[in-house]
């Protein structure tokens, strides 16, 4: 029986001839590879000449609680309730939660809809100055795709409440991060200016309704809690009923101060000094280089066959 002997080298002469086969190919074809690296190199300068440019507005907020030093209550009911033993392992969700939910609710997009000139603005393709009248805009390539599909176009909803809310819902963006107590509200835009009083308006609306919302709330418990009051004569259901109010017109007091009620800006919206979108750096480079890779395969393919075609040749000679 004979020992079997694997020469290693083989492999690696297959692969270098691999390689110079391919090395070949693209040497023979260089201006093709050449083209396409052109061509995504103007793809790219041309993308970003015509290409909308954006800045990032900022708006670094906190919960108003931490900074004014008072402590988050569920109301005067919640703490009845908790007194006479109901609930107590459930806590009511905090003001400032309630703010980051509620800055992507209808509630809040209808009352921004009612500012006629914020709409304007960021609805500008469909307001018809002229006619002071909204009004479809003109098709882009998403029309043309589909009308060549025979495909019957979205019905178009003029700018109202709800788009808004969608608005606000895809391009504002709430980044929340373990190791820091601020949460940044960002949008991305093309007019910083604009999109810093968006922010300003967004923050400020949000907060209004929610110590609304409270202040109705107060005056409900403050009105319950002080009918209750008339018709019990227990000295332990008095003082329950005593705290619940106090913690209730405690509640009363702060929504009907000037201080931030939910949320309170850490300072003014900032934008980006120069446009975060599109990156031209990246562009500049990845575009030559997705021109490159797809010239050499192109490159690769035509070499192959090109050869195969010489080869079946050759055998029907």
């Amino acid at each position: 029986m004979t020992d079997a002997t694997y020469d290693s080298s083989a492999d690696g002469d297959q692969g270098a001839n691999w390689l110079g086969a391919v090395w070949d190919k693209v040497r023979r074809r260089w201006w093709l590879v050449l083209a396409f690296t052109l061509v995504g190199f103007i793809a790219a300068i041309v993308y970003l000449r015509t290409a909308q440019y954006t800045y990032t507005v900022e708006l670094r907020v906190s919960p108003a609680e931490s900074l004014s030093g008072r402590g988050q209550s569920g109301g005067g009911l919640s703490s009845l309730a908790q007194l006479a033993g109901l609930g107590a392992d459930s806590a009511p969700p905090s003001a400032f939660r309630l703010y980051l939910e509620g800055l992507k609710s209808r509630e809040v997009a209808e009352r921004l809809a009612r500012d006629p000139v914020l709409m304007r603005t960021l609805f500008a393709s469909e307001w018809n100055t002229a006619r002071r009248s909204w009004e479809r805009p003109p098709g882009g390539a998403k029309d043309a795709v589909w009308s060549l599909l025979g495909l019957p176009l979205p019905a178009w909803q003029r700018p109202d409440a709800a788009r808004l809310q969608l608005f606000v819902a895809s391009e504002v963006a709430v980044l929340q991060s373990t190791k820091s107590p601020l949460v940044v509200l960002a949008l991305d835009t093309p007019d910083p200016k604009f999109g810093m009083r968006f922010l300003s308006r967004l923050d400020a609306v949000t907060d209004a309704h929610l110590r609304e919302k409270q202040q109705e709330r107060s005056r409900s418990n403050i009105a319950y809690l002080s009918d209750k009051l008339r018709g019990v004569t227990f000295a332990e259901q008095r003082a329950a009923l005593f705290a619940a109010l106090n913690d209730e017109e405690r509640a009363a007091m702060l929504a009907n101060s000037r201080a931030p009620f939910a949320a309170e800006a850490f300072g003014v919206p900032t934008a980006s000094l120069n446009p975060t979108k599109p990156r031209q750096l990246p562009l500049l480079v990845g575009g030559p280089l997705i021109g490159l890779v797809l010239g050499v395969v192109l490159a690769v393919l035509l070499g192959t066959r090109r050869r195969r075609e010489m080869v079946s040749a050759d055998l029907n000679a």
